[in-house]
């Protein structure tokens, strides 16, 4: 899920734990702020697409309990 930040549910959206900050803080990886859409790679469901004011972002693990996030710019 996005906003300014993102975050991820294993549980079926029941309980959502933070894993990027908009500047980096708080010990999270940086992405940039207010997500405008997430999408996954056909036939995917590890490889997914963020795109906010900043660019691309990707990650090969969005499936995994805290999935790195790179910037594709």
């Amino acid at each position: 899920m996005g906003g300014i930040d993102l975050f991820v549910s294993g549980d079926g959206a029941g309980t959502w734990s933070q894993v990027s900050h908009w500047y980096g803080g708080f010990t999270f990886q940086y992405v940039h702020a207010d997500q405008h859409n997430i999408v996954f790679q056909n036939g995917s469901s590890s490889i997914a697409y963020f795109v906010n004011d900043g660019g691309v972002y990707r990650s090969t693990d969005a499936n995994a309990v805290m999935p790195t996030i790179s910037d594709k710019s």
